[in-house]
């Protein structure tokens, strides 16, 4: 079972303020979004597709020189659901799922990554599987190519959560794991360099 990866890196970042959270430089000056698909890049995923909308030029500059392609969601403003459409749409035939992940969630650890593919790969039924920690759902979640048409379907500012709610909590294998990263996502100004985040699962 061969596991791409989305990372979703097209939004306003609008509880941020003016700028763009994930072109948000760390103590080590690397932008936010660097530090997520640097991550990705260390797991087994591949390949990595990035999605790109709101600021695409600059997004995409500062991941040039990474192994990874990209993708326009020309339709980003209507929501989440947009970029989701776009990377799946991307996505080589050869692949069997997809791991989804956030650009505004870079503590996310390459060994977690890895655990939610490889119990991907090994469950027993095609199964959503995403990370919990501490009883708390988190992101990013891993998706069967049999759930591929109803990501394709999303609308909206909806994600996979809100899939997962409405037609698949049977489908949905929780991993419990030692990260809290699966839940750490940035949404204000000066989180980001502060190391400070909110708590909670957003797709």
């Amino acid at each position: 079972m061969t596991i791409a990866a989305i990372l979703l890196a097209a939004g306003f970042s609008r509880r941020f303020g003016a700028a763009n959270k994930l072109l948000a430089a760390a103590a080590d000056g690397r932008p936010m979004v660097r530090h997520t698909a640097g991550h990705i890049l260390q797991s087994m995923a591949r390949p990595l597709v990035v999605v790109l909308g709101h600021e695409a030029p600059a997004v995409q500059a500062c991941l040039q020189d990474l192994d990874l392609s990209f993708v326009l969601a020309a339709d980003y403003a209507e929501g989440i659901a947009a970029s989701v459409r776009a990377g799946v749409a991307a996505l080589p035939a050869g692949c069997t799922g997809v791991l989804i992940c956030l650009g505004d969630m870079p503590l996310v650890t390459p060994q977690t990554l890895n655990a939610l593919i490889v119990t991907a790969q090994t469950a027993p039924s095609p199964s959503i599987v995403a990370p919990t920690h501490a009883g708390h759902r988190g992101n990013p979640v891993v998706w069967p190519r049999a759930f591929f048409p109803d990501l394709l379907a999303l609308t909206g500012d909806r994600g996979g959560s809100a899939l997962i709610a409405a037609k698949y909590p049977d489908k949905l294998l929780a991993l419990e794991v030692s990260d809290p990263g699966v839940l750490a996502d940035f949404d204000f100004t000066g989180d980001w360099a502060r190391g400070s985040y909110t708590n909670g699962p957003k797709c």
